[in-house]
């Protein structure tokens, strides 16, 4: 059996302004990837993001589209490093190749957060992607080999 193809589309937003002046210095492609990187590494066996699984049809739901946000917050003291992160998701059934807005399957939120020495924008990358493995990876199993989740996309002609 083929495999569903997923279309991740990242956003990363800032939720203070010293996390809003390390996304200009550049941190937010990098956050970008990290955060692209643990949707997919979540992915079950039956799901795919490889260009060749794209689906041939283009009239009804053939794929899903993930859409993970996060929301970063760092806090600087001293010798200190504190990021925060609330991680949203959502996956909807897309008629691909258009990626507006489909029929929505699933949607959740977790946060995370870690505290520890270092400071600078490695520090903080490297904080972020902690939390995104702790986080982002395991919702996006949980939620793609929920069984409610494959009745309802099923349900919509997904080929689940």
């Amino acid at each position: 059996m083929a495999k569903t193809y997923v279309h991740i589309h990242p956003i990363v937003t800032s939720g203070n302004k010293e996390a809003a002046a390390a996304l200009k210095r550049g941190l937010k492609k990098k956050l970008l990837a990290a955060l692209s990187k643990a949707v997919a590494e979540g992915l079950p066996n039956d799901y795919s993001i490889k260009l060749n699984d794209r689906p041939k049809t283009k009239d009804k739901y053939n794929a899903i589209k993930a859409t993970p946000q996060l929301k970063l917050i760092a806090e600087q003291k001293g010798h200190n490093l504190k990021v925060s992160c609330n991680v949203r998701m959502e996956f909807e059934a897309i008629k691909w190749p258009k990626t507006r807005p489909g029929s929505l399957l699933a949607a959740g939120s977790k946060g995370g957060a870690v505290a520890n020495r270092g400071s600078g924008d490695g520090a903080l990358e490297a904080f972020t992607k902690d939390i995104l493995a702790a986080t982002a990876t395991p919702f996006t199993k949980s939620t793609l080999s929920n069984k409610a989740f494959k009745r309802k996309a099923a349900d919509l002609g997904l080929q689940i």
